[in-house]
């Protein structure tokens, strides 16, 4: 009888995608807090108030984004396919489009692995260049991050890169028509996208020279013309749009200057290298050790682990399934990955608000780009490690392969620590802040404010965001700082609180203020545990130095309170006795304090109610005078507490 040979309990290729489960599953886990990220940087001030620019304007969202690529070009900007940012914000929430970005991340990382299988033959390798990210990615705080903001510009346009590079790949080995058209289509759209792309034809002249080698320079030239040609033509509108249009914006003035130059060229590039925002930017970071230890030190332990186990066990399945460096793989590998890193940051170096802006590992949009291509390297480089070390001894290949885990683990879980920490520090602000004052506008906060009334509120928000989110169109008056540098023009509906505006000119101070001047002011805070509140009150008196509000006076008050839990018919122990106003009587002629007083619910009004939360006004009856808004608080309290309807300063 024949004895058949043992059959393995689970095959490789069975083991590949189990493992590649996992590797994903890691990238998820630790892209996951964006979702936990409200509206920065652009998304803030201009794209995330898309829909109620659509409502000012009167305008459909496809014109809205017609008329954005224009506005683009006659600023001196030729990047048409950009306006698709409008239709994102029109179209989808916060939510949606948080769990979007993320899903293009992991496309980009499931790309750059299979074009790192393309490039070596090595499922392995490209397992190895999959599980790199969780250790790479870095949230970058107080400075544009694709991430966190940027309407999953740098992810589409890494996907369309890495589907251009591929296609190409397919087409060297083919030779298929088809693949060489896809691949010159892919980059166009990449082009059409941000002039920053426009360097990257280099790269396909890369992989099709490390693919022919030198003997057949002249066919890779021929083969990497078109890609040239492409960025040429995209160069050419480009100059002659800012011929003709001039260029307005900051971000396009280019400054030879080579010194400046260099030193901003290395910023780029450094900034891509692991932690390097974190090591030369700590102060962004307060407290990160403790935040680690109380909120979330068993998820970096989990983290770290699992990913240094993951690191061992490809390296040791590379090795045994002998995945063995060819030289044309290699030097694929090494050009790649040097032009990946290097390609994204010639023209922000040449850029001179760049060259002011960027400091040690901050690097500008594009870094997302240099990312892949260090990891390229780093693959490449662990490929020789483990082959080297692996041929001299096995045992000193395992040992080899446990460090490099270990080290591996160990920046992932720091890594990990402060991309957390970063979106819990800036959460408050951007996120729930926010989240706070949209339900208390769609829940009725300004129902009784009519069109064209005057709202002093906090910055960023507009006339957009408050028409977005209330249906009343206002005349948005914002405290500017002399350091504050937002253009006014590009904000809609908003003007400089100044002592010359047509509301204030010609009233003696503090101004005053009659019901039918339709002057209102706007303040929300979120509080710990999910709960917050939001104020509106009619302005009776102001006083203000400058840009600056010295006091507010209001004779009439509405208050919002989000309780914290998912509706308030499922929070049942919230009585009526458990939440407190907290404020300060001025006398309206002077703003000087008469004294303090407290609202129970029993003192207040109720508007309406809903899972958001409730809509309260204090009655006139109730004010006893005129109310300090900047001291108006709204806290949480125990139904036993005594308290009087008012008590003296």
């Amino acid at each position: 009888m024949n004895k058949q040979a043992a059959q393995p309990i689970i095959s490789d290729k069975n083991m590949f995608y189990a493992l590649a489960a996992l590797v994903l599953l890691l990238n998820l886990i630790t892209v996951l807090p964006t979702l936990d990220t409200g509206f920065l940087c652009d998304d803030e001030v201009y794209e995330s108030s898309a829909r109620g620019a659509s409502l000012l304007a009167g305008k459909s969202c496809l014109q809205l984004a017609w008329d954005d690529m224009v506005g683009w070009i006659t600023l001196g900007r030729w990047h048409p396919l950009l306006s698709y940012r409008i239709l994102v914000f029109c179209y989808l929430d916060r939510f949606a489009y948080k769990a979007l970005t993320i899903a293009f991340v992991l496309s980009n990382v499931i790309l750059f692995g299979y074009l790192v299988y393309l490039i070596t033959s090595c499922r392995w390798s490209s397992l190895l260049s999959m599980l790199l990210p969780p250790a790479f990615f870095q949230f970058r705080w107080g400075y544009h991050d694709a991430f966190i903001a940027y309407y999953f510009l740098l992810e589409i346009i890494a996907l369309l890169l890495f589907l251009s590079l591929i296609m190409f790949l397919f087409y060297l080995r083919n030779g298929k028509r088809y693949h060489f058209g896809l691949s010159v289509l892919f980059y166009a759209l990449c082009s059409l996208l941000y002039e920053i792309t426009y360097a990257f034809f280099v790269l396909h002249f890369l992989v099709a020279y490390s693919e022919l080698g030198k003997s057949r320079l002249r066919e890779t030239l021929r083969m990497s013309l078109p890609f040239f040609w492409v960025a040429a033509a995209n160069a050419a509108v480009t100059v002659f749009i800012r011929l003709v249009f001039g260029s307005a914006y900051q971000g396009v003035k280019l400054n030879y200057d080579p010194i400046a130059s260099a030193v901003t060229f290395l910023k780029q590039i450094y900034a891509a290298i692991p932690l390097t925002h974190y090591i030369n930017n700590l102060w962004l970071f307060p407290n990160a050790f403790d935040y680690a230890v109380t909120c979330w030190l068993e998820d970096i332990f989990v983290v770290s682990a699992l990913w240094a186990v993951l690191c061992y066990l490809v390296g040791r399945l590379w090795i045994s399934y002998g995945c063995e460096a060819s030289p044309r793989s290699t030097k694929t590998m090494l050009l790649l990955g040097l032009g990946l890193w290097m390609m994204p940051a010639p023209l922000i170096a040449l850029t001179g608000k760049y060259q002011e802006e960027l400091r040690l590992g901050i690097g500008y949009l594009p870094v997302y780009i240099s990312v892949f291509g260090v990891m390229m390297l780093a693959v490449a480089l662990f490929w020789k490690l483990f082959e080297v070390f692996n041929r001299r001894s096995s045992s000193l290949g395992s040992g080899i392969g446990v460090v490099v885990a270990l080290t591996g683990g160990l920046v992932c879980g720091i890594n990990y620590n402060y991309n957390q920490v970063g979106v819990s520090l800036h959460r408050y602000h951007y996120l729930e802040d926010r989240e706070v004052l949209e339900k208390a506008l769609e829940s009725g906060l300004m129902k009784d404010v009519s069109n064209d009334s005057y709202l002093i509120g906090p910055r960023p928000y507009d006339a957009r965001f408050y028409l977005m989110h209330s249906g009343v169109k206002l005349k948005v008056l914002w405290p500017f700082s002399s350091e504050y540098k937002i253009e006014e023009s590009a904000m809609k509906g908003v003007m400089r609180l100044s002592e010359d505006h047509e509301l204030f000119r010609g009233r003696p101070k503090p101004y005053r203020f009659a019901p039918q001047d339709n002057v209102f002011v706007v303040r929300s805070l979120a509080k710990p545990g999910g709960a917050g509140y939001a104020l509106l009150a009619r302005v009776s008196a102001l006083d203000a130095q400058g840009d600056r509000i010295n006091g507010i006076a209001a004779d009439k008050v509405y208050v919002f309170w989000q309780s914290g839990s998912l509706c308030w018919k499922q929070a049942p122990w919230l009585t009526k006795d458990s939440i407190l106003v907290v404020g300060r009587v001025l006398d309206r002629t002077t703003l000087k304090s008469r004294g303090w007083v407290e609202y129970t619910l029993s003192n207040l009004k109720l508007r309406s109610a809903n899972c958001n939360g409730r809509l309260y006004e204090i009655p006139s009856s109730a004010l006893k005078g005129h109310l300090d808004v900047r001291a108006l608080d709204v806290v949480a309290r125990s139904p036993n507490i005594e308290t009087s309807a008012f008590r003296s300063q």
